[in-house]
């Protein structure tokens, strides 16, 4: 099917990762297109982007055809039409991809957004909304214009629900005659119609009048066209409002509330839309001018008081007592955010773990410490009382400020928490350059005795591994209702979210190990190698001097640690050929795979396009099997292995302690042993033959995980440490 989905926009953005949307700059005669599509290609009324909105990219696109690439001779070449921060959706947030648009549009010719209700006929909520006079008369010059639209004019005048934002997808044959059918009618309205004196909001009439002439339209020529529905998905609010917000935060970090009040008042005078409920989504705004009139009436000390609770606008989020009085509130859990490394999988952690301690009644403050100002308001911390702060793989702890002789964290009278996924042996600086109450978090139980006995700079370690999330759907759900509704129809046998890594070989030389130490990397990774069940440490211990000190094996132990990289790739390796080899239907994702070598010769190795969020879930919920390889983690638990179970699939993982310790082999999971990979495939082959063994046990997985292995959990659990961890 051919098709478009135009991106109207007035900022620049991140486009959806689908090939199908195309952004369009409207308004951009004379302006900056970002490197968009423009919409003043010949015929054009970009200059009247004021007046109409995105009807001008709809203008350019109905009369240029060809500089947008539409074929001007397929009359059914589908048309998409949405906004930068308004998609349609194929559930559970996610953007509608190509594949779900021919889905939607194969008997169709015409898909609206979802329709909304309000809370009185349409033409009172217009008039609450803007001039009335403007929809008035817009009915008079239709009535004129095309009589036979009148009947279906008043009936919508009369709807309890509408659809809004101009997201359709027509076939080229309707979207031209629609067009033709709505200028026509606008271009009337315009010679007529006075728009001096009105604020910006009021003078976007057309584009606002333009999505009840939908409708109208609609209405009229239903016979003749197959129309239907879809849900949309919000993705941001809208810019002004983002961008009103970050200078009101601004003018607060200054204390500038003066000239913040008299920007708000000047900002929503002329744009009141910043104020709607689909631009400020979750209701900040008020909240903050409310914040600001307190703070500019204050007296000092009050004030004073009163920022050490609010030390951002943000934290505006919050109820006024009836004298309109913020309360003061209990010392917060910082929780800081970072590089979107490894899939963006650190941030989920923290995501997940910040709501779900706001969940368990924890004042809960973000900060990101990729952002400019990311030290300044660490070092604000030191000025008010912190709960605890929580990092995630991260070496800001590991900051020194050599005008303090101090690390930076040493400012700040509160426990801190570093949130590490990989073997401590990897992380010198964040285990050895540490702020004073300064503990680690870990998802590995062997990772914990190795910190306690080789990093004395670090308090304490605990152990918390990640947790898993449930795909919106399957929320509230039993197993056979959700994600276990129709599980022998699961497209996919086996999924694996892996990486692949093309090693040529795994010498130490590869691996960066330094000569005089190769010969003991050798041996260390042939002993792992024939060995797979052994702790790296223990493996090199029985190598090296039995009258070594820790400090001695330490340091011989860095020079050599990446050969357990390189011989969990081995096994990683090894997995993923023998399934390859077994011919069974094997599914990655990722343009990593798009280097495997020998991607040509196995016709079962299916390479989809990366997924990270919501996205891997989906693709999890098509699984019967997940498959997971430890990258050596031997008492460890992994993110992908809550998410394998709560999206339903059976999870196959390589045996840890921590798991064997939970979990049943053969009742809540499958679990092999890297020693013994044919008999994990001869397991797989014969689950595989028995659906119903399956979903018994992807059902016992997820009833589990979904109640065990959840952030609230988590959450529960890092609290009873805090308790333990006196300042």
């Amino acid at each position: 099917m051919n098709a478009k989905v135009f991106v109207f926009t007035h900022v620049p953005f991140t486009l959806p990762k689908d090939k199908i949307y195309v952004p369009v700059r409207v308004g951009a005669a004379s302006k900056d297109d970002f490197g968009y599509q423009r919409d003043d290609h010949g015929d054009n009324i970009s200059e009247k982007n004021h007046m109409y909105s995105e009807l001008t990219g709809i203008y350019d696109i109905w009369k240029n055809p060809d500089a947008f690439g539409i074929p001007a001779d397929d009359p059914d070449f589908v048309i998409g039409l949405c906004h930068y921060r308004r998609y349609f959706s194929e559930g559970g947030g996610k953007i509608m991809t190509r594949t779900y648009l021919e889905q939607l549009m194969k008997d169709t010719d015409v898909v609206t957004s979802d329709r909304i209700e309000i809370p009185n006929d349409f033409h009172t909520y217009y008039g609450v909304c803007h001039p009335i006079g403007d929809l008035n008369l817009c009915g008079e010059i239709l009535k004129d214009i095309y009589p036979e639209y009148g009947k279906a004019f008043d009936e919508v005048m009369g709807y309890r629900k509408i659809c809004i934002g101009n997201l359709v997808l027509m076939r080229k044959k309707v979207f031209d005659a629609y067009c033709d059918w709505l200028f026509t009618l606008l271009f009337a309205l315009e010679k007529r119609l006075d728009l001096s004196g009105r604020n910006a909001q009021e003078t976007r009439v057309y584009g606002f009048l333009s999505e009840e002439l939908l409708m109208v339209y609609l209405l009229k020529n239903k016979s003749g066209l197959r129309i239907s529905e879809n849900k949309v998905t919000l993705v941001s609010e809208k810019a002004e409002t983002l961008k009103l917000k970050d200078a009101l935060s601004y003018l607060y970090s200054q204390r500038k509330y003066s000239d913040a009040i008299s920007l708000y008042e000047e900002v929503v005078r002329v744009r009141p839309d910043v104020l709607f409920e689909a631009s400020d989504t979750n209701g900040l705004l008020p909240k903050m001018k409310k914040l600001l009139d307190f703070m500019f009436n204050a007296g000092e000390e009050e004030e004073t008081t009163f920022r050490l609770s609010f030390d951002n606008l943000s934290d505006a989020s919050l109820s006024f007592d009836e004298k309109g009085v913020p309360p003061i509130k209990k010392a917060p859990i910082v929780i800081y955010e970072g590089k979107g490394i490894c899939y963006d999988v650190l941030n989920s952690f923290a995501h997940g773990l910040g709501e779900a301690l706001k969940r368990c009644g924890e004042e809960v403050r973000y900060i990101d410490l990729t952002t400019d100002d990311a030290t300044d308001r660490v070092l604000s911390l030191s000025k008010k009382p912190i709960k605890a702060v929580i990092g995630f793989h991260t070496k800001a702890f590991s900051i020194f400020l050599s005008s303090k002789n101090s690390y930076i964290h040493d400012l700040i009278d509160a426990p801190k928490f570093n949130y590490c996924t990989d073997a401590p042996i990897f992380l010198f600086d964040i285990m050895t350059k540490c702020p004073k109450d300064y503990y680690i978090l870990t998802h590995d139980g062997n990772y914990i005795s190795f910190i306690k006995r080789y990093y004395h700079n670090v308090k304490d370690a605990y152990l918390l591994p990640p947790a898993g999330n449930l795909l919106p759907e399957f929320e509230g759900k039993i197993f056979d209702d959700g994600a276990g509704k129709d599980f022998e129809k699961r497209p996919y046998d086996v999924v694996f979210l892996g990486t692949f890594r093309d090693y040529k070989d795994l010498t130490p030389e590869q691996f960066g190990i330094e000569e005089e130490y190769r010969h003991l990397a050798e041996s260390f990774f042939s002993l792992m190698e024939n060995e797979p069940s052994l702790l790296p440490e223990d493996a090199l211990h029985s190598i090296v001097s039995e009258d070594i000190s820790d400090s001695e094996f330490l340091s011989v132990y860095e020079k050599v640690c990446p050969m357990v990289s390189a011989v969990a790739e081995e096994y990683r390796r090894r997995v993923i050929m023998a399934f390859l080899d077994a011919g069974i239907d094997f599914h990655v994702y990722g343009k990593s795979w798009e280097d495997f070598p020998l991607k040509a010769s196995y016709e079962n190795l299916h390479i989809h396009e990366e997924v990270v969020g919501n996205e891997a879930l989906s693709e999890l919920s098509k699984a019967k099997i997940s498959l997971n390889v430890m990258f050596w983690h031997k008492d460890g638990f992994t993110e992908r292995v809550a998410n394998s179970m709560m999206a339903g699939a059976v999870l196959l993982t390589d045996e840890t302690e921590c798991i064997k310790s939970q979990y049943e082999d053969g009742k809540d999971m499958l679990i092999y042993e890297l020693s013994d990979i044919d008999g994990m495939i001869s397991k797989v082959r014969e689950y595989l033959k028995s659906p119903d063994r399956l979903k018994t046990i992807a059902g016992n997985g997820f009833q589990r995980a979904s109640v065990e292995d959840t952030w609230d959990e988590r959450a529960s659990l890092f609290l009873s440490y805090l308790e333990g961890c006196a300042v």
